[in-house]
């Protein structure tokens, strides 16, 4: 059994989520400062709950190519990203990648890559586009 693919259409003020089943990866993409992060997040963070027992036993990515993101979204993304680990201890899968997308002299978007390595402990690979994201 696989886990089931989420996806949660962009808005204005939040970003695309998607888990790709076939590839490992879950995406946000777009912008994030939802008028309440703790609703928008609930149920994605209610997913990995449900789905990681059931995650194939490979390195799950997690890419994150956001233009914008508020305070109160990037606690939340922290938030998720602890889960994450969280499973990994407890063997659902071995590690995760952390794909760190920002714009060129996109300092704050940036520095939020770098934050989430430093205090969440995970490894993040930071790219850097020299054109806009969207």
């Amino acid at each position: 059994m696989k886990p089931e693919p989420i996806f949660v259409t962009h808005t204005d003020n939040t970003p695309e989520v998607l888990y790709d089943v076939r590839t490992h990866v879950l995406a946000f993409t777009g912008s994030c400062f939802p008028s309440n992060s703790i609703d928008f997040f609930e149920p994605i963070l209610k997913w990995v709950d449900d789905y990681t027992p059931l995650f194939p036993k490979e390195p799950l990515k997690l890419l994150v190519a956001i233009n914008y993101m508020n305070t109160s979204a990037n606690k939340q993304l922290f938030i998720l990203v602890s889960k994450l680990k969280q499973k990994i201890e407890a063997g659902f899968f071995p590690r995760l990648d952390v794909v760190w997308v920002y714009e060129l002299h996109d300092e704050d978007t940036e520095m939020g890559g770098r934050d989430i390595e430093r205090l969440g402990g995970v490894s993040v690979t930071l790219i850097c586009l020299n054109k806009q994201l969207i």
